[in-house]
């Protein structure tokens, strides 16, 4: 017992000196490759895209020790769209128990998990919802971690028609505003809304369903706009509405539009002279004894005397009778074959000249020939 004792300075000192060489070190926390991760997931709805995946990244222990991992995902997720869970080996329970699921790494050197989800074609009350918030634990270590899943619509809506023109019914005559809103995609647009601005003094006479004037605007409300599809609306003015007027649409949903350029559009100003029948607008035809719109000019009757005399003075300086343009071509034809017997006799007698000089030149030739055939011999010619 003595020499125990003795011996404890020297064990106190050596203890000592280690601490002094080596250092204190006091637990280690868990580094960022031991903390389990899960990352969040944003979901863009769209024809295109059947599934996604959320990554749940382990632990150096709890990947090489195979650590249980429990996934607990809220209902609206678990009922319907939790397909499965890859690289991970799940209890027997797994499709029994609806929100909260066991799962083990598949192996040792298994290092991540992936949840599976099967969207496809998401219901609206999904893409309505925030946040869904997904929670992973290891069941040895205790570490939790979460993450959310959302479901966002992202569409591209644009306007893309404008436009004003007169009433062609039998009643007044009045003016009608057409505009058309068209999705792009990818995701269908729901509860989207146009809204036409009208600058001046109008009223508004018979509203499409789900069109509500207040005051100098109408808004209209458009349920659900699948992609690639287009929305039509007429908004009519009362035949009393009177003043020059300007048109500014714009449209818009509650999801992402990537595109915001594309959502206004904007036309006028237009004269809207009241009074019924209104007058007809730009590409229309005014009526007779109206004001034409945007021209300052009135409409004349085309059955009156007054545009009979002027049409016909018009056609007879204009355009030339159709009994002398025949007289005139007629008198074309005749000169031309004129010509072309002048031409030919032309030639006839050129070629009856050669003829007749061709002929005389052979006469005489033969003629002098025979009398030199017939002269008598000299006979001192040698």
């Amino acid at each position: 017992m003595t020499g125990c004792l003795r011996r404890l300075p020297r064990i106190g000192a050596a203890i000592a000196l280690t601490v002094l060489v080596t250092g204190f070190h006091p637990a280690r926390p868990a580094t960022a490759a031991e903390a389990l991760i899960i990352n969040d997931l944003v979901y863009v709805e769209g024809p295109n895209v059947s599934s996604s995946t959320q990554i749940i990244t382990l632990g150096e222990a709890a990947g090489s020790e195979q650590h249980p991992i429990s996934i607990r995902v809220p209902e609206a997720l678990s009922s319907q769209y939790w397909h499965g869970v890859l690289d991970a080996l799940c209890a027997p329970d797994f499709w029994s128990t609806a929100s909260e699921r066991t799962c083990t790494p598949s192996y040792p050197s298994t290092r991540s998990m992936t949840i599976v989800y099967r969207f496809g074609s998401v219901v609206p009350e999904l893409a309505q919802r925030p946040p869904l918030t997904v929670t992973v634990r290891d069941t040895v270590t205790g570490q939790t971690a979460t993450a959310t899943v959302r479901v966002v619509s992202r569409a591209d809506l644009a306007m893309t028609n404008l436009s004003v023109h007169a009433s062609s019914d039998s009643g007044p005559q009045h003016t009608i505003v057409g505009l058309r809103v068209y999705n792009y995609g990818p995701s269908p647009a729901r509860s989207a809304v146009v809204r036409a601005s009208f600058s001046g003094s109008v009223a508004f006479g018979d509203l499409p369903t789900g069109c509500a004037a207040a005051s100098t605007v109408v808004t209209c409300q458009i349920d659900e706009l699948g992609r690639f599809e287009a929305a039509d609306r007429a908004l009519h003015l009362t035949p009393g509405s009177s003043g020059d007027f300007s048109v500014i649409c714009e449209t818009s949903f509650p999801g992402t539009d990537p595109v915001s350029t594309n959502n206004t559009r904007q036309i006028g100003p237009f004269s809207n002279p009241g009074g019924p029948p209104n007058p007809g607008l730009p590409n229309q035809p005014a009526r007779p004894g109206q004001q034409g719109a945007n021209s300052g000019t009135t409409a004349t009757d085309p059955a009156s005397p007054a545009a009979t005399a002027t049409q016909t003075s018009t056609a007879e300086v204009s355009l030339p009778s159709a009994d002398s343009a025949a007289t005139s071509t007629a008198s074309a034809t005749q000169a031309a074959h004129a010509s072309g017997r002048a031409v030919a006799w032309s030639v006839i007698v050129a070629v009856a000249v050669a003829v007749v000089a061709l002929g005389g030149g052979m006469a005489f030739f033969l003629v002098r020939r025979r009398r030199v055939s017939l002269s008598p011999v000299d006979p001192q010619d040698p």
